[in-house]
């Protein structure tokens, strides 16, 4: 779900109030956070205003995708704890709906990520899980839609299917 930049304080209100309504002991919210300047400032920011409503956060940080991978496997146990994911300028790449937290009906995912490519899988989300701050980017409209996706995975098997034919053909007339 895109969220338009000047719709961030609802963003910020969401993960207020998913931590207040947790029925659960312990930390609710983990923010994931690259190791670039503008990331780490945006955890200060974060994690100051954070600080202030008492909210108990954890900061983790990523160096990479497979770090990213690693780090969100480690959450697994934390499950019924954890009511929001954020990721600062990391994250957009993965397809974050491969992961054991989207299965959840209690997380949601908070994506502020500058990078580019995002993945459309991400962008295109049809359960609302996984929120993206839209930063005004134009890769936004030209990314591919759900219907997109479709047809390109439909191409893809007729080409395999095709290639496993030509294959049977050729094998035919080796004999």
């Amino acid at each position: 779900m895109l969220i338009p930049l000047d719709r961030i304080k609802n963003l910020y209100l969401q993960i207020i109030k998913n931590a207040n309504e947790s029925d659960q002991y312990g930390c609710t919210t983990y923010i994931f956070v690259s190791n670039e300047t503008d990331s780490l400032c945006a955890l200060r920011i974060l994690t100051t205003i954070l600080k202030q409503d008492e909210i108990q956060f954890v900061s983790i940080p990523v160096f990479s995708n497979p770090h990213l991978k690693k780090e969100i496997e480690k959450l697994k146990e934390y499950e019924k704890t954890i009511r929001s994911l954020v990721f600062l300028n990391c994250g957009g790449y993965s397809d974050l709906s491969t992961y054991w937290f989207y299965k959840s009906e209690s997380i949601l995912s908070y994506l502020i990520d500058n990078h580019r490519p995002y993945n459309h899988l991400n962008i295109n989300d049809p359960d609302n899980k996984i929120v993206i701050v839209n930063d005004g980017c134009r890769s936004f409209q030209e990314c591919p839609t759900v219907e997109d996706w479709q047809i390109y995975l439909q191409l893809q098997q007729q080409d395999d299917a095709d290639d496993d034919s030509d294959d049977e053909d050729s094998s035919d007339m080796e004999q």
